[in-house]
């Protein structure tokens, strides 16, 4: 072994050499004395022998001199006997499994230090033990060895903590078993224990009691006795029935009863209320009583192969639950509650006699995509509480993603013209892209949709048998289940396996023939797959495997599959726990605990659903926040920010649970305390402390009750939370500063819901019940923004003056203007509110007072002018108070003032306007940022009307209420017109119900015009075109081209002031138009260009043809010299015309006939062929995607049977409509522009594809204003308005105007923008984006934003198109299209200018996948009438509503 002995210590030098490890390799017994001695030279200090299957016959004596040893391990050798080994006073474990043992020896009893035994696999038939035997010994394992009874003896270990004598033949348990008062775990499995004896109810301790595959009839009565029991395994056994006793145990986690005798279960089993898993499957459980719905901890459910018919309803109510299965009952139907199950993560289901309609979607899509995932329309609920479960789910998934959301906008800028990172948004949805493979057990009926075909056996043999023996079914259960048919094993797998098996089936590693590499045990990868998840049971790891285990994950796709079926995880999760716990952790273990997380990390963003599902990793990953180490701990923050952002639902919920267990076991105050030290410390990174962060917001926002959400914001305030922002504020760091944004936003929203749900002075109480002062100490509420729910203590002296306080307050928490602030006794009990006088001693005031006392703004005195009136209104007001109370203020001491509510406060300072009607508190509102107040006016409400030029609305204004029809019709003009552009040409309509019009007088006001913020008002033309732009057979199409007269002014005329030339000519007969474009002595290619697209609107394409052929045929009485050039020219233009034209049959049947009578013609032999070849085949101008398109972001359940908006990315949402919007754009041609066919009802159909597009600005805009009416609670509506924002933002970066536009059209929506109380509980980042956005799309200057905005836009680009038809609806309304018998061509160079613009963008397709789900996802939102919108609207937040009114 001389090479391998050097090998050997080399490894153990490259970690730490601490452990010296030989494993499989044969060593001489007549060697093993001189590598104890080349060991005590080579590795001094040496902690860790292990010499596994090294064919060992004994032990040498001088292992007495490695003094420093403390874990020896000899498993699998063929030891006998064992020295004396006096001087291993440390050795704390001895493994001597898998030996040919047949008595314990003396010298192992006399070990001082030894802790833990293991001689499992050996031959003992007895173990006995003197008086100072095992001094210390609190773990021992004897499996499999030849006992027929507990030994005695071992009774006799009072500090044992730890005993396994599975797999013998014992068949009673002796009385004195009671004696181990210590003992915390018992495993007695697969013995013939038919009962427990009485003195069992001694084990006071024990927590693990595994007595599977005995031969219990009954559960035993002592068992309810033993109330720390966590864990009860009686698997495979005879028991017929739950005993109700045992139900009363209070601290059982785990209950295993699968494979026995069962038929019901006792409505007691609702008492077990701290049980997260339940094993009941393989038993003959007919129905489930409706107390199952009170285990409301429970996370894992097995219930197959049972006779279960129904499922109560009350199953809905355990919302921790991931794992159900339910595969081989007799469902024939599901409570409608089951479908709001959308927390689980594994559902099984086949083999039920369900119906058709859920087996097909079962084969299809698996189980989960029957369940309502992440419903958030309130639509769509039976009931308001359901429908409030369904929103706050929702919410959470859509409150991470904009946090995600905005941390990208500030890290790539402020300007919404940045785009965001595709990739980063890609990377927080990795776990969503994969979808559970479930083909149905259930014979395939016809009809239905064929399953995807089954991986040869060999290919997942290895995952079927590590299931059969993870599940633990019965021995004829596995018998049966080997039996089964390929199809039936792939399908049962995927019941339990479904997120691995996405890992097994999505691996890229093939072989030649393409299919997949067979991961059998007989691989080698499968062996270190199965080996690294025992080293990690046994505790046997070192670097070199871990390091091993990280690279495998990242280079091998088959590794992650096979370690996770190996039970790498749990395996994972009991090493970190145990290294974790020791009392004294090392470097070395620090070091593991460290490669632990990052293995962790990857199987997270691998598989996401095996660490859920797993029992203890996220425990295992929590514990390690108690970790002495910053690496460790940021490490353990990490992954778990990680898992709530993959799986927003579940995630924070396991996450959460597992803090709080960390803290009690750590015996925290605070649950958080941990989190709060990562962020105090100086220490810390800057981007590890922004994780640590949204780690905290992420488990705050997934807490659904307000109360407890309130209760940890208080808990982290009294720990400090506001004075660390204050500190952390400074930095520069955009991720830090957007979680404390958020955080601080989400506070005081949940600061307003806790006042609307409470009084004020509740909450104070709430806040002060947190945190009371001791005796000399005050105790301080704060009352302002960002500071809700701290409380200031401070310990004060007789002497203490009332402005030190204030000072301490205002230097602790860096607050500005100290003057503007005091302390203020609140009233109470018939007493006024008093503010203490800051020279005055605190003492000098009733101590009872002083428990009322609150740190806030000092009133402000405002003065505002009322525009109306002409007069000056002044009032002192608590800053707190809302605009709309300011109002009430200003107005309360006037006399037969009018009602506040129709009136509000605008701030006309020089830089704009600002009209201030959210209900949001003045110190929040923009008044609090000037620098003089006397900006402030009071004025009536303005109206928010809807403005239409046709059929497109084009944007919501405001106006005053009592400005004229005609001014408005002015600003109206002036908005969307131009400077040729005349008011006088129109009038304003009010559009009623089906569309009647009745037009405004323009003397009258619009509130006498009883215009309201439901109304529409419509721009209508006074006079019509001079000549209707329509096809007319004139005498000019009878004269001949060669008879026109001369040029005249009855025939063309030039631009006033300019030279006679092609692109000055103003009005031309048809005639004059053919002849100058066909002139020898001049070509102007734009003027070419402008009639090719603009002819159909003054005749027709026949007519333009039969032009073409006069002048071809050049006259012999003329006197052109040259006539070939003429029918050059001709055929030149006949040529540009089938390049860019949509040709009629008529047309090209003509023009074929022409060309082949010419081709003939030497001089245009040439040109004819390309003529020809160009008919039916028109210029190709399109621009092919060279680049591969981003890979869609999509959710894990696309195909469930109810969609809804939380469901789908925002992005993906984006580009899917900006796809469906691009089909339709890309497919309009000129023609469609003219005549305004889009606007009138006889000649839509000339303008299909321009109607198309305006439908579905239409529909995005009616969609987006129901989703967000649609949702009954103010705080979910506020996140779905969140989400469409940040969609918005979205479709600007892809450049898609006309979308971006329908969704602001839909946020000035009268009925969307009259909910204040929605839109203050937006994120000032949101109100930024949107106001930007509409700044981008404001009408403002002939929409100067926008234009500018397309101008710089690089495609593929879609141009919002009500701006474009609203140009030309202006140049057809102000501009005849014949003048005489003259073409008015300066009106259609005019609208070329504009169709033109849109052609550009038409080339250019946009380099995105198609995704059809999502597209019908758009097609299937319903479309709700305006009344029935702006209905909904009041319903949810009616006129005079107060903030506590509204849900």
């Amino acid at each position: 072994m001389g090479n391998q002995y050097s090998q050997c210590v080399e490894e153990a030098r490259e970690r730490d050499s601490k452990d010296f490890i030989v494993q499989s390799m044969k060593v001489k017994t007549k060697e093993t004395s001189s590598y104890v001695k080349k060991l005590l030279l080579d590795l001094p200090g040496l902690v860790v022998i292990e010499m596994r299957d090294c064919r060992l016959k004994a032990i040498p004596p001088n292992l007495n001199e490695l003094v420093t040893l403390e874990r020896l391990r000899l498993a699998e050798n063929k030891l006998t006997t064992m020295p004396t080994l006096p001087n291993l006073s440390n050795l704390f474990e001895l493994d001597l499994s898998k030996n040919t043992f047949t008595k314990v020896p003396a010298a192992v009893a006399e070990l001082p230090a030894l802790a833990h035994l293991n001689m499992s696999f050996n031959q003992l038939a007895t173990f006995s033990v003197k008086r100072g035997d095992f001094p210390n010994l609190q773990k021992l394992v004897l499996e499999a060895n030849l006992f027929d009874q507990i030994p005695i003896d071992c009774c006799q270990l009072s500090k044992l903590s730890h005993l396994d004598l599975s797999a013998n033949n014992i068949s009673s348990v002796p009385l004195d078993i009671g004696q181990l008062g210590n003992l915390e775990h018992l495993i007695l499995r697969r013995n013939t224990i038919r009962e427990l004896p009485a003195s069992f109810e001694c084990l006071r301790k024990l927590r693990t009691l595994d007595c599977s595959e005995n031969s219990f009839a009954s559960i035993p009565e002592q068992l309810h006795r033993l109330k720390a029991l966590t864990t009860i395994d009686l698997q495979h056994n005879l028991i017929t029935s739950i005993p109700p006793e045992l139900c009363t145990l209070k601290c059982l986690s785990v209950l295993k009863l699968h494979d026995n005798k069962l038929t019901v279960l006792p409505p007691t089993i609702g008492n077990l209320t701290t049980l997260t898993e339940l094993y009941l499957q393989e038993n003959g459980i007919e129905t489930l009583p409706p107390e199952v719905g009170n285990l409301t901890n429970l996370r894992k459910f097995y219930l197959e192969y049972n006779k279960l018919k129904e499922l109560p309803q009350e199953i809905a109510h355990l919302k921790k639950l991931v794992v159900l299965i339910l595969h081989h009952n007799e469902l024939r139907s599901l409570p409608p509650q089951f479908f709001e199950m959308s927390h689980l993560l594994r559902l099984s289901l086949d083999n039920n006699p369900l119906s058709d309609h859920y087996l097909q979607i079962i084969q299809k899509d698996g189980a989960l995509a029957l369940l309502n995932k992440n419903s958030a329309d309130s639509s769509s609920s039976s009931s308001s509480s359901s429908s409030s479960s369904s929103s706050s789910a929702a919410s959470k998934k859509a409150t991470i993603k904009r946090r995600t959301l905005r941390r990208n906008e500030i890290t790539s800028g402020d300007s919404i013209t940045q785009s965001l990172s595709v990739s980063t948004v890609r990377q927080m949805h990795v776990a969503e892209t994969s979808r559970s493979l479930t083909p149905p057990l259930t014979p395939k009926k016809s009809g239905t949709t064929q399953p995807e075909a089954v991986p040869a056996y060999s290919k997942f043999k290895f995952a079927f048998d590590s299931l059969l023996e993870e599940q633990d079914f019965s021995q004829k259960k596995k018998d049966m289940l080997k039996k089964l048919p390929d199809t039936e094993k792939w399908t049962l797998l995927s019941q339990y396996k479904g997120s691995t098996l996405d890992m097994l089936k999505g691996q890229q590693s093939r072989d030649a023939s393409g299919s997949f590499r067979p991961l059998t045990s007989r691989s080698k990868k499968t062996n270190v797959a199965q080996e690294y998840p025992t080293l990690l049971r046994d505790g046997r790891v070192n670097r070199n495997h871990m390091a091993k285990i990280i690279t495998s994950l990242q280079s091998s796709e088959s590794f992650a599959p096979l370690f996770v079926e190996s039970g790498g995880i749990e395996a994972l999760a009991i090493f970190t726990n145990s290294t974790s716990q020791k009392k004294g952790i090392s470097s070395r273990d620090n070091v593991m605990i460290s490669e632990c997380l990052k293995i962790f990390n990857y199987l997270v963003e691998m598989s996401i659903k095996s660490i859920l599902t797993s029992s203890s990793a996220v425990k295992s990953i929590a514990n390690c926040l108690g970790n002495a180490s910053d690496l460790v701990r940021i490490q353990s923050i990490e992954v778990m920010e990680k898992i709530c952002n993959l799986e927003p639902h579940a995630g924070p919920e396991l996450v959460l649970e597992a803090i709080n267990s960390y803290c009690n076991e750590a015996g925290e105050e605070f649950r958080f305390f941990a989190l709060h030290q990562m962020l105090a410390n100086p220490d810390t990174q800057l981007e590890s402390k922004a994780v640590t962060l949204s780690l905290i917001n992420c488990l705050v926002d997934s807490i659904e009750d307000l109360e407890d959400r309130f209760t940890i914001r208080t808990e982290l305030m009294r720990m400090g939370f506001q004075e660390l922002f204050a500190q952390l504020k400074s930095s520069e760091n955009f991720l830090l500063l957007i979680e404390i944004e958020h955080y601080e936003e989400e506070a005081n929203a949940d600061y307003e819901d806790m006042l609307c749900r409470f009084n004020k002075r509740l909450v104070v109480d709430k806040i002060r019940s947190a945190r009371e002062g001791g005796e000399g100490q005050l105790v301080v509420s704060l009352m302002v923004e960002g500071l809700h729910g701290t409380t200031f203590t401070t310990p004060i002296e007789a002497d203490t003056l009332v402005s030190a306080v204030l000072t301490k307050i205002v230097q602790r928490y860096s607050i500005n203007n100290q003057s503007e602030y005091g302390l203020y006794i609140a009233p109470s009990e018939g007493l006024d509110g008093e503010w203490l006088t800051l020279s005055r001693k605190i003492s000098s005031y009733p101590p009872e007072r002083l428990a009322e006392l609150e740190f806030k703004q000092r009133p402000w005195e405002l003065s505002a002018n009322w525009v109306e009136k002409a007069q000056l209104l002044t009032t002192s007001c608590d800053p707190q108070i809302s605009c709309e109370e300011c109002v009430q203020a200003l107005f309360a001491n006037l006399p037969g003032h009018p009602n506040p509510a129709d009136y509000c406060l605008v701030i006309a300072s020089p830089e704009g306007e600002i009209i201030l009607e959210e209900p949001q508190p003045l110190y929040s509102s923009p008044i609090a940022k000037l620098s003089n107040r006397m900006y402030l006016q009071l004025r009536t409400k303005p109206i928010h009307v809807r403005v239409k030029i046709g059929e497109d609305m084009l944007q919501n204004m405001d106006f005053a209420p009592y400005i004229t029809v005609k001014t408005a019709l002015e600003q109206i003009v002036g908005k969307v017109g131009n400077s040729e552009i005349c008011a006088s040409d129109y009038c304003l309509a009010l559009q009623g119900a089906g569309g009647a019009l009745r037009q405004l007088e323009m003397d009258k006001t619009l509130k006498e015009c009883q215009l309201n913020d439901d109304s529409c008002l419509r721009l209508v033309a006074l006079r019509a075109n001079a000549t209707p732009e329509e096809e007319s057979d004139d005498e000019e199409t009878w004269t001949s081209l060669w008879d026109e007269p001369k040029d005249n002014p009855d025939n063309i005329t030039y631009l006033e002031g300019t030279e006679p030339s092609l692109r000055n000519i103003q009005t031309a007969t048809l005639n004059k138009l053919v002849e100058r474009l066909t002139s020898p002595d001049e070509y102007d290619r734009d003027f070419v260009n402008v009639f090719v697209i603009m002819f159909h609107a003054f005749t027709t394409d026949l007519k333009l043809f039969s032009k073409l052929v006069e002048r071809f045929n050049v006259p012999e009485s003329s006197d052109i010299k040259q006539p070939e050039t003429i029918q050059y020219r001709v055929c030149v233009f006949l040529k540009h015309w089938v390049e860019n034209d949509v040709l009629s049959e008529a047309v090209k049947v003509n023009i074929r006939e022409f060309v082949r009578l010419i081709s003939h013609h030497e001089k245009f032999s040439v040109v004819a062929s390309s003529i020809a070849n160009r008919i039916d085949q028109p210029k190709i101008t399109e621009t092919a995607c060279k680049e591969k398109p981003p890979r869609p972001i999509l959710p894990k359940n696309i195909s469930a049977t109810e969609l809804t908006w939380h469901m789908f990315d925002d992005l993906e949402l984006a580009r899917q409509l900006t796809l469906m919007t691009s089909d339709i754009f890309r497919k309009i041609r000129p023609r469609e522009f003219f005549r305004n066919a889009w606007n009138k009802d006889k000649l839509k159909y000339l303008a299909p594809n321009v109607l198309d597009l305006i439908d579905l600005y239409n529909n995005v805009s009616a969609w987006v204003s129901a989703a967000i009416v649609s949702e009954p609670f103010v705080r979910n509506r506020a996140k779905l308005m969140t989400k469409f924002i940040t969609i918005a933002q979205h479709l600007h970066d892809l450049s898609n105007f006309h979308c971006l536009s329908a969704f602001i059209s839909a946020f000035n929506n009268s009925a969307i923008q009259r909910l204040k109380f929605t839109r203050s509980r937006l994120s000032k980042r949101s109100k930024q984006i949107l106001t930007e956005l509409e700044s981008t799309m404001a009408m403002e200057g002939s929409f100067k934003n926008y234009r500018a905005g397309l101008a710089a836009a690089t495609p593929p680009c879609i141009p919002f198109l009500g701006v474009h038809l609203a140009d030309l609806t202006f140049m057809a309304d102000g501009n005849p299209g014949m003048i005489g018998r003259r073409v008015n061509f300066i009106k259609y160079k005019f609208m070329y200018s504009v169709i033109s613009t849109i052609q550009a963008y038409q080339t250019e397709p946009y380099n995105l996948e198609p995704v059809i789900p999502v597209q019908d996802f758009f097609r299937s939102r319903p479309i709700q009438d305006e009344k029935a919108v702006f209905d909904l609207s009041l319903a949810i937040e009616p006129r005079g509503a107060e903030r506590a009114d509204i849900q």
